[in-house]
């Protein structure tokens, strides 16, 4: 009898909070006690790709979930743990800048993100990335003559091509944390 009270209460429980709709993705208690969301994120190669997220609350769970459907809808990248600096930067590259810019400006940025801050920062992860790795790639780029400090080229080889990788990089950092990403 007290069984069936609680399966009752337990169903009344699932129909207060509703079926999830398509897409709005899912939470359930593990048998380890701990909260789990997943978000499917689509088809990629033919393989369905999730992202789960894991937390001690139904409620910690539903937040985490909440954000990623939000990026998901705006189209960002939800995060990866393991992203990389340079895998972060042709995301960023072709969802942001390429649909904003003019043709040349993207090939200008482009070249600016293969030939300075990928071969030094690429291999990063975006999570551990810190101020002082920063200032030691730009260190780096004056002291190898990658950048002369000569400011009669404006174009090529200056403080000024210098100012512009930076800015490249603080604008692509500057646009995922305001996404949140």
């Amino acid at each position: 009898m007290e069984k069936q009270k609680e399966k009752q209460k337990e169903k009344q429980k699932r129909e207060k909070r509703g079926k999830r709709g398509q897409g709005e993705g899912s939470i359930y208690k593990r048998k380890d006690g701990r909260w789990t969301s997943v978000l499917n994120l689509g088809y990629e190669g033919g393989q369905l790709k999730r992202k789960q997220y894991y937390g001690k609350t139904r409620d910690d769970v539903a937040k985490k979930l909440t954000k990623a459907i939000n990026d998901h809808q705006k189209g960002l990248p939800v995060a990866v743990p393991r992203q990389t600096v340079g895998q972060f930067l042709d995301r960023w590259l072709t969802d942001c800048v390429k649909p904003s810019v003019r043709p040349k400006t993207f090939v200008s940025y482009s070249q600016l993100v293969k030939l300075h801050i990928k071969p030094q920062l690429g291999r990063f992860s975006l999570l551990k990335l810190g101020p002082e790795d920063v200032q030691a790639f730009l260190n780096n780029r004056l002291a190898s003559g990658a950048i002369r400090k000569k400011e009669t080229d404006p174009v090529k080889g200056s403080l000024h091509a210098l100012f512009n990788i930076f800015a490249l990089f603080y604008d692509a950092l500057w646009d995922r944390h305001t996404s949140g990403g």
